[in-house]
């Protein structure tokens, strides 16, 4: 904060510069942190042959108890599943974005399963 304050500094401005009486011409917001070390970290790698198997529980599967997918341990392809706990206005996505430098959006990730 104090960095981005000083930054504002040079140019005369300051945190409250971005207000205004006017709702539709105030910049609301929060600052929000560079980065974020991530809880509760884990990972389990995954082997299966039909690339149309649930991969993972949702949520609902979860609440109605259904079963862990089974997997392969000579399977063809290979799944990573990362699990962690981060705070709110922090996105994995973002995350997974940087380390596996390509795009993580859902209509691109959806043509990697056309075959």
């Amino acid at each position: 904060r104090k960095w981005y304050e000083s930054l504002l500094a040079e140019d005369g401005l300051t945190l409250d510069s971005f207000k205004h009486k006017i709702k539709s011409l105030s910049l609301p917001g929060a600052y929000r942190k560079i980065v974020i070390k991530p809880g509760d970290v884990g990972w389990k790698l995954y082997r299966y042959n039909d690339v149309n198997v649930e991969l993972a529980l949702s949520d609902l599967d979860k609440l109605q108890k259904k079963a862990e997918p089974s997997y392969e341990a000579d399977g063809q392809f290979k799944a990573l599943k990362i699990e962690m706990t981060l705070p709110s206005s922090c996105y994995a996505t973002m995350a997974l974005r940087e380390v596996l430098k390509i795009d993580t959006s859902a209509s691109y990730q959806s043509t990697l399963n056309v075959t």
